[in-house]
């Protein structure tokens, strides 16, 4: 089993990443998969965080942060092809995460922004802008 992710890194082509895990029993090994893979992965390591803490797992203490939150330092937004809205988050790794949020969640998340007495979003900043 795998106790710790130590490193990543893309490949020389950038097809595929790299991640160098640790286990406790037979220490550093890589494990390579294509990029493509990337965004199924994460979207079964959300759905898995999210069955633990179903489960009673204190999943808080154990994601990235002191308080167990991902850092965004900065967001943008823009409607894609089919109607939706894209939120787009920049971590404060310099990762990207982008959203397609149907009508009914880019109302809610306004009802959320606008209801709390938070300001309007800032202007989107070229250098973060979101490119499939």
């Amino acid at each position: 089993m795998v106790d710790g992710v130590v490193e990543s890194t893309l490949s020389s082509d950038q097809a595929h990443c790299v991640l160098w895990l640790r286990e406790l029993d037979t220490g550093l090994f890589t494990l390579g998969m294509p990029v493509a893979q990337l965004p199924p992965a994460i979207e079964h390591f959300a759905r898995l965080l999210a069955e633990s803490a179903q489960g009673g797992q204190d999943i808080r203490s154990k994601l990235i942060g002191t308080d167990g939150v991902f850092r965004a330092r900065w967001c943008n937004g823009h409607d894609d092809a089919d109607g939706n809205f894209v939120l787009v988050l920049a971590l404060e790794s310099g990762g990207r995460l982008a959203f397609a949020l149907s009508a009914a969640a880019t109302a809610a998340l306004k009802d959320s922004l606008c209801g709390t007495g938070h300001r309007a979003a800032p202007a989107p900043r070229e250098d973060l802008q979101f490119t499939p």
